[in-house]
């Protein structure tokens, strides 16, 4: 039924998109999911996430009703509504998108950290969360795009499971694909939507098993630019593209940057294009700019969100203090070893999930580059390589803006030895890169006649690397997962019924993974997250009074020491209390017992 409900919604969309925009088939889906992605955004802000996703829902099933009734009425004439090879692919996919994820659990502490509690949270609040949650503050102000989207599903379903997020992201994932797809070239395009998913696979890793969203801006980002190369530049081509731009901010904030370098490169080449018509070329310029406009609208809305929310930044580090610091190469020691590092990281570092290093991709991508422009025409050669200025230039300026992130954000040479997260940060932008230079030599190159024998190799190669990455998904799962998922169900079999429960985590280490996966499985309780306050005793004592139950996982001898008046039965290092208050204002005294649970 999910499937069914998805197919009708989704079609109904497309055939619009298609239809009345007359924006080609296979751009239709990346379209239509940034516009509804954007609607969710604008209507969440104005708090009217629950109606706007119902309203979305229906107009999706109305859509679907009228193409069906156009297919209908035009099934024996040459104006039949949709590309029936197209159209089946995209069932396919979206079939293929709900069974890899059906059964799967949360399976990494990112899966939690954000886009499973936030999700979880829109799905019992209907509104996006305020700053009195027990949520990490910072994540608070993280675009809520790709969470708006799976809440979105859970009503198109019905229903809440991490299967269903993953399923939802896998939309968006499978709209960014399609660009590829021609219905005049179905069997040689079908061999480059192949390509597009082993190359995203290897650099990013289980895909549609995954709520990390870097993949998801290295795709989109990848979807805007051949989409825009491929088609003439016409007005239509840079509305098709407009909102998938837009959409790169609210999946991630980091995507602003990415969708104005995109926008840089169509205004660069708009107002160089020799051959385009005057009036064409206005009006394609004229979208862009608005293009860049709705994204600073949305960058605008959503941070005057936060500041009205009073949501703590990420990082308030980067300052020119420390940027000056950072660049301190022949004075300071840290500074040596951090650039030392990074310079390391990001030419022989592992690139991709074959460990080659990246100075092996760097080459590859100029070697392919070569050969696509040796086989251009004059125009499409000037065209190309303007783009590949901009891309190498954007490219240098990143590579600098991820050195002050290592050094300065994450202290790589003073508190580490090793660089934090480089590979997934770089192949933000480098993916997309990598993507977009082979798929292109593709084009040149591969025979325009293929075989059916050479695509059903690259589509049963896709199938079976899809499973090998569940397995391995199901491989690298959190070894505590099912452990915090039995003490959430054992604590929510014996917390009070009815109310909004406050429940203290008391870990033995600085780890507070722990707490982030109670947070999640416990909504809409409220779990702390991070270490608990264990400066003396007083401060921890009266840290506990705020809590109804607390949770002690091997606290620690001094901590053991300090609860052993209140606790009546021996304390074995771990266990679930009720905390039972007096009336006293004295801090010692507040605390009457911790009566153990379980």
């Amino acid at each position: 039924m999910d499937i069914v409900l998805t197919v009708l919604w989704f079609s109904g969309f497309v055939y619009a998109g298609n239809r009345w925009l007359k924006i080609d088939f296979s751009y239709a889906p990346i379209f239509s999911v940034s516009f509804v992605g954007i609607l969710l955004f604008v209507f969440a802000v104005s708090n009217y996430l629950k109606p706007a996703a119902g309203f979305l829902c229906s107009a999706g099933f109305i859509l679907s009703a009228i193409g069906g009734i156009d297919a209908w009425r035009n099934r024996r004439t040459q104006h039949f509504p949709v590309p029936v090879p197209l159209f089946m692919v995209l069932v396919l996919l979206i079939i293929l998108s709900f069974l890899v994820p059906l059964g799967m659990k949360f399976t990494v502490i990112d899966d939690y950290v954000y886009w499973g509690i936030i999700g979880k949270y829109l799905y019992l609040h209907h509104h996006l969360p305020d700053a009195n949650t027990a949520i990490i503050e910072r994540h608070l102000a993280y675009t809520p795009g790709t969470s708006l989207f799976h809440y979105f599903f859970y009503t198109l379903t019905g229903r809440y499971s991490p299967a269903i997020s993953y399923f939802a992201q896998n939309i968006l994932l499978i709209s960014a694909f399609f660009v590829v797809l021609k219905k005049d070239d179905f069997k040689r395009t079908l061999i480059f939507l192949c390509l597009l998913v082993i190359l995203l696979t290897l650099f990013s890793g289980s895909i549609f098993t995954k709520l990390q969203v870097d993949y998801l801006l290295s795709i989109y980002s990848f979807a805007v630019l051949w989409i825009y190369f491929r088609e003439p530049p016409t007005l239509l081509t840079v509305f098709t593209i407009s909102l998938p731009a837009c959409f790169l901010f609210l999946i991630k904030e980091i995507g602003i940057a990415l969708c104005l370098l995109l926008l840089m490169i169509i205004l660069f080449d708009l107002f160089f294009h020799r051959d385009l018509d005057g009036k064409v070329k206005f009006k394609s310029i004229v979208v862009v700019i608005l293009t860049g406009g709705i994204v600073y609208l949305l960058k605008q809305t959503w941070t005057d969100h936060c500041q009205m929310m009073e949501f703590l930044k990420f990082n308030t580090g980067v300052n020119m203090d420390s940027i000056w610091q950072a660049v301190q190469f022949f004075s300071d020691g840290t500074v040596q070893k951090g650039v030392w590092l990074f310079v390391k990281g990001i030419f022989i570092g592992p690139a991709d999930r074959l460990n080659l290093p990246y100075v092996f991709w760097y080459l590859a991508v100029v070697f392919f580059w070569i050969k696509i422009l040796s086989k251009q025409t004059t125009d499409n050669k000037t065209r190309y390589a303007r783009c590949l200025k901009i891309l190498g230039a954007s490219f240098a300026v990143y590579l600098i803006l991820m050195y002050f992130l290592q050094v300065i954000v994450f202290k790589v040479g003073e508190n580490y030895d090793h660089t934090i997260g480089l590979t997934r940060y770089l192949n933000i932008f480098f993916c997309q890169v990598v993507c977009f230079t082979l798929l292109l030599y593709g084009d040149q190159y591969l025979q325009h006649i293929v075989s059916n024998k050479r695509v059903v190799f690259f589509i049963t190669g896709v199938i079976l690397m899809i499973g090998l990455s569940r397995i391995e998904t199901e491989l690298h799962r959190d070894s505590h997962y099912n452990e915090a998922e039995q003490v959430a169900k054992k604590i929510e079999k014996n917390i009070d019924k009815g109310k909004e429960n406050l429940i203290g985590i008391v870990p033995g280490t600085n780890d507070h993974h722990l707490g982030i996966k109670l947070l999640y499985h416990l909504l809409p309780n409220r779990v702390n997250h991070d270490g608990f306050p264990v400066q003396d005793k007083d401060v921890f004592l009266s840290s506990l009074q705020q809590y109804d139950f607390v949770l002690f996982n091997e606290p620690g001898d001094r901590i053991e020491e300090w609860i052993h008046p209140f606790v009546e039965t021996p304390f074995d290092n771990t266990g679930f209390f009720k905390i039972i208050l007096g009336g006293t204002d004295n801090v010692k005294d507040k605390i009457i017992k911790l009566e153990k649970v379980f």
